[in-house]
């Protein structure tokens, strides 16, 4: 998973959500960029409900986007299987995101489909 924070996000909120994103039982990896951080998030086999993100502090002071894996049979995939979602869970996941965006005034993708 990779978590883009926004740009000008300080350092007391982008640890404020490494903090959270260990407490999940990640690895967190730090990308500083001249204009934003990412940080890649790698470790968990059993899927922590992605959702739980929406807690982090800092979340809706600085997450610009969130690159999440989606495959209809994780098992089978050639690569990556054990941290993607199936596509139930991911709709679940995007209808929350959808219920808090307009909390943090931040606008998320329609429904598709």
């Amino acid at each position: 998973m990779i978590i883009v924070l926004e740009p000008g996000t300080g350092p007391e909120e982008r640890k404020a959500v490494e903090k959270r994103i260990e407490d999940l039982g990640y690895k967190v990896h730090p990308i500083v960029g001249v204009g934003r951080t990412v940080l890649g998030c790698i470790g968990r086999e059993d899927k922590t409900p992605l959702h739980s993100l929406e807690t982090m502090p800092g979340v809706a002071a600085g997450a610009d986007g969130l690159m999440i894996e989606i495959h209809p049979e994780p098992a089978k995939a050639w690569s990556d299987g054990r941290q993607s979602l199936k596509p139930s869970k991911f709709s679940r996941l995007m209808e929350e995101i959808r219920r808090l965006a307009p909390a943090v005034d931040r606008v998320a993708p329609e429904r598709q489909g």
